[in-house]
């Protein structure tokens, strides 16, 4: 009995060691490994089902807190923009009915300088012929807490444009070769200067985004959504890697790692 009872507390003190370990751990590790996680949250009401993304950290402080409120009133924008009224987090109701708006989203970058967020919503109004699915996007500089846009990361001039009209089709394998040469063929008679003025205007979520144009970030590349006519798909991703636009890059944007 001695010898099971002293084998008993060795047991205890290596599982409280482990404990004690994996709780250091977990406070004083950043990203999305211990102190840090993005948790997915429904939004359900009347006509709409939607997730939007909710950092929660360990130690909550006013940074997460500003962070937090950038992501919802960037949700809030897309709600507004389809003319449903924006809400409080602790004000949803659950709704009843057809589901008319369906907004999802994806991290594509989580680091300690920038989370990017591209949201789509499928849009299924009852006065339209066709719905609609549309992209959105988010890029946040997490230390100065602020948005970033796509005049942020690259300059914006003719080069830049012409250079654009040359990125790669993102997932293009998924489109019939008809609908990719119809867009090849959209944006290659864009005229430079109509491009340049929507880019200008770009990662604006209202009507003042004259084409639709959302940028994202992922660990190697920049991204950009063009807004696109329904009949090619309403809108497309393009990519291009960073080393290949280091000449564009704004001094000031910091290369994700």
């Amino acid at each position: 009995m001695r010898l099971a009872g002293i084998c008993l507390i060795i047991a205890l003190i290596i599982i409280c060691i482990v404990l004690a370990t994996d709780f250091a751990g977990y406070i004083q590790t950043g990203g999305n490994t211990g102190a840090e996680r993005i948790e997915r949250v429904e939004y359900v009401n009347e006509g709409i089902s939607a997730v939007y993304p909710k950092i929660i950290a360990a130690n909550e402080n006013e940074a997460i807190d500003r962070l937090n409120e950038i992501i919802m009133e960037d949700f809030n924008r897309i709600l507004q923009i389809y003319s449903f009224t924006p809400f409080e987090p602790d004000r949803m109701s659950p709704g009843q009915g057809a589901i008319i708006l369906d907004i999802s989203y994806q991290i594509k970058l989580n680091n300690p300088e920038i989370i990017s967020i591209f949201y789509l919503a499928a849009f299924n109004s009852p006065y339209s012929a066709h719905p609609t699915r549309l992209a959105y996007t988010s890029n946040i500089d997490r230390k100065n807490l602020k948005r970033l846009v796509l005049g942020d990361i690259v300059r914006l001039d003719t080069d830049f444009v012409v250079n654009f009209k040359g990125w790669k089709l993102v997932n293009e394998e998924k489109y019939p070769e008809y609908i990719k040469q119809g867009i090849t063929e959209y944006i290659s008679g864009m005229e430079t200067e109509t491009l340049l003025s929507g880019m200008k205007t770009a990662d604006i979520i209202g009507s003042e985004n004259k084409l639709g144009i959302f940028s994202y970030l992922t660990g190697d590349r920049l991204g950009i959504s063009l807004g696109l006519p329904n009949y090619l798909g309403d809108h497309a991703e393009f990519e291009m890697d960073y080393q290949s636009l280091a000449s564009y890059l704004e001094p000031g944007f910091i290369v994700p790692k």
